[in-house]
This record gives structure tokens, sequence and C-alpha cells, in this order.
């Protein structure tokens, strides 16, 4: 996907980039996990894909305000 939308590291890039993992996702966990895993500005497409992926699915995303994002990548990553 990044040799279509770029590493995310300008709008239009990041807002693609973004918008395939919340359309490829099958969970909150997964779209993470699409939106971060490549060598671009991933913290901002991580976000946006997180934001998009919470207010489609009605999803109240504040329990995971606090949580640490190196542990949610690791878990992810087993």
């Amino acid at each position: 996907i990044e040799e279509v939308c770029g590493g995310g590291w300008v709008a239009t890039s990041c807002v693609g980039l973004a918008f395939y993992a919340f359309c490829k996702s099958s969970s909150f966990e997964h779209c993470l996990e699409l939106a971060v895993n490549h060598e671009g500005d991933s913290d901002s497409t991580g976000t946006l894909a997180a934001q998009m992926y919470a207010a489609y699915h009605n999803i109240d995303i504040s329990k995971y305000k606090k949580t640490n994002l190196t542990d949610v990548t690791l878990k992810l990553i087993g």
C-alpha cells in the first residue's frame, strides 16, 4: 500500500493509509496493526485510523487513552 499511498508523511498519504487500514480491518486492534506497520509516519496514520474505526463502530476509546502504545505493540506482534 505504501507504493500507492506513500509513507504517511503528508496529509494525503496519511489519510490514504489510515483509510486503507480502516477499510481492511476486522477489529480495533487489527486496524491499529495495519495502520502503524509501515516505515512512514505511523503515529499519525495510527491515530487517524483508530479514530475512523471508533467513530464508525461507535466505540468508546477512552479506555485506550491510558494504554501504553509499547504494550499494545508488543501484544500485537506476540
